[in-house]
């Protein structure tokens, strides 16, 4: 994201959700 080149607004929302949901997926853990 930090380095990302993005041709609209929606590309950058889409990349971003994209982005949300590998995380959650893969590394999110719970709060303690």
């Amino acid at each position: 994201m930090k380095r990302g080149n993005f041709h609209s607004q929606g590309e950058l929302r889409d990349k971003l959700l994209a982005f949300i949901d590998y995380f959650n997926a893969t590394m999110a853990k719970p709060f303690k």
